[in-house]
């Protein structure tokens, strides 16, 4: 213990093992867009969604709902004020190809393959230009930001009047396009936290994340397929469920599922076919316990 009354003293050099680091920046709207943007200068975007892990549910469905109402109803926020309020939080995609790397030399048998398959996809993204995942704020920036800037959504109906030099401009229901030029400047300057990681491992992001949105009523269902999102087996219900992805009949008859166990937005759909895997595997549904990522399912 450092004894303040010692000159000369020195605190003690504390670390945490398997531990995160982060910085707190700040980047404008329009930055963070372009950023986001495939083919904006690189063939993916340089802020790029880690599509299938390191992400909660992307809920797109529930974000395009009612004309886009969630997407123009944040824009609207942070032009009213709200933009120090929610950090968007990234990843370098080295860090996590270094952590794939590492998680291949150690894995055996079908995590091999697993990893295996993680790291070429990571190692594709760098070469096509991304530079970070984004880990928290991905319906913010693809459902929202970007098709703004991209004149695809207009700023809602909510009363939005601004000042310029005197003259005032009511600005609801417009695109971004129709817009006056000081008001397109004024919005595109508007700074948000960006949160960047320093270190850290796969492992470690994903416990982030989960900690970060505690009080988004994760269940243990959710906490489990964000921890082992790298599974053959996770990636079998993804290819059945994934609302970009998934099988298109399969996701047809899951939407008529009416249980808030297996709702979408609880990764329902995807416990709902993981349960059904493994019944067809070893004739048992494991009501009790969640366990279906240990199962290998031929």
């Amino acid at each position: 213990m450092t004894n303040p009354n010692v000159a000369g003293s020195q605190p003690a050099a504390v670390t945490v093992h398997d531990s995160t680091k982060f910085e707190l920046e700040v980047i404008s709207l329009v930055s963070l867009s372009n950023r986001g943007t495939p083919g904006f200068k690189t063939i993916n975007a340089n802020i790029d969604a880690a599509s299938g892990f390191l992400q909660r549910l992307a809920q797109k469905i529930e974000w395009q709902q009612k004309d886009n109402a969630r997407g123009k109803a944040y824009i609207h926020s942070l032009i009213k004020g709200s933009y120090n309020l929610d950090a968007f939080v990234i990843v370098p995609a080295d860090l996590i190809r270094l952590s794939a790397e590492q998680n291949l030399d150690e894995a055996i048998l079908e995590a091999k393959d697993a990893w295996s398959v993680v790291l070429k996809y990571v190692k594709d993204a760098i070469s096509d230009g991304t530079e970070f995942f984004i880990i928290d704020g991905q319906n913010r920036l693809n459902e929202s930001l970007i098709p703004f800037f991209n004149n695809k959504i207009p700023l809602n109906m909510d009363p939005l009047q601004f000042n310029v030099d005197g003259k005032v401009f009511h600005c609801a229901g417009k695109y971004f396009k129709d817009l006056p030029e000081e008001i397109q400047e004024y919005i595109e300057n508007i700074e948000v936290p960006l949160v960047r990681a320093t270190s850290g491992d796969i492992e470690s992001f994903s416990n982030a994340i989960i900690w970060k949105n505690e009080g988004i009523a994760w269940n243990p269902w959710q906490k489990m397929i964000m921890r082992m999102w790298y599974t053959k087996f996770r990636r079998q219900t993804s290819s059945i469920t994934s609302v970009d992805e998934g099988d298109a009949p399969s996701r047809k008859a899951l939407n008529l599922v009416k249980s808030d166990k297996y709702s979408y937005d609880k990764n329902g759909h995807d416990r709902l076919v993981a349960e059904f895997l493994v019944w067809m595997h070893k004739q048992d549904i494991p009501f009790s316990s969640v366990k279906p990522c240990a199962v290998s399912v031929p």
